[in-house]
């Protein structure tokens, strides 16, 4: 059935949008989807310009990024769709896509520049103490402190960031210790003390 199905998802995006390659990826790839799991996919066409699809396709949330063709020549802006599987590449321009995503992501991210992991520090810093105002604006500073914290840890770290799911999971597989932080800073009956032992532990990274 699964099968099936994303043959159907390949075969209405190359009528819709004329693609000549689509690339699958999350949770259908990793295979840790679920019913409330969207389909992600990426096409590829000479046709239009850049859009989302997030047509229900047999009851199931498409979530497709369609981009034209010359946005090929910016591999780095796809690194999330690393390890994805070609559905459709026509011109095997996906495949080498892929090819060159994995490249940079071994590379790795450009070094932080020592001045901005400084000042990134010192927001966390300032950003925690305003949190504890006690009123609107210091529960709004509590959220983005939380929001930020995860992808300014990651620019610490001089690792790619990719978006929540995958870092935490990358967390768990190689930085327990941080990754026990952020799932204690995280959870909904988190005490101030679990944000501040988070935000000490980037802070002196």
């Amino acid at each position: 059935m699964e099968d099936m199905f994303i043959i159907y998802v390949t075969n209405y995006l190359i009528n819709k949008y004329k693609c000549h390659s689509i690339i699958l990826y999350g949770s259908y790839v990793t295979g840790d989807f679920t019913d409330e799991s969207d389909l992600d996919v990426i096409c590829f066409t000479d046709e239009v310009s850049n859009q989302n699809d997030n047509h229900i396709l047999n009851n199931v949330q498409l979530d497709a990024w369609i981009y034209n063709t010359n946005e090929m020549n910016d591999p780095e802006k796809f690194l999330h769709i690393r390890n994805g599987n070609l559905l459709m590449d026509q011109r095997n321009s996906g495949k080498l896509l892929l090819e060159r995503i994995d490249e940079i992501y071994n590379k790795g991210p450009t070094k932080t520049d020592l001045l901005e992991i400084a000042f990134l520090k010192t927001w966390l810093i300032k950003m925690q103490n305003r949190s504890l105002k006690g009123d609107i604006e210091g529960d709004f500073r509590y959220h983005w402190l939380l929001n930020d914290s995860l992808e300014i840890y990651f620019k610490i770290l001089n690792q790619w960031y990719l978006g929540p799911k995958k870092s935490l999971q990358w967390l768990k597989t190689n930085d327990p210790k941080a990754y026990e932080l952020f799932s204690k800073a995280l959870n909904r009956s988190a005490e101030n003390k679990d944000v501040e032992r988070l935000i000490k532990h980037i802070t002196e990274s």
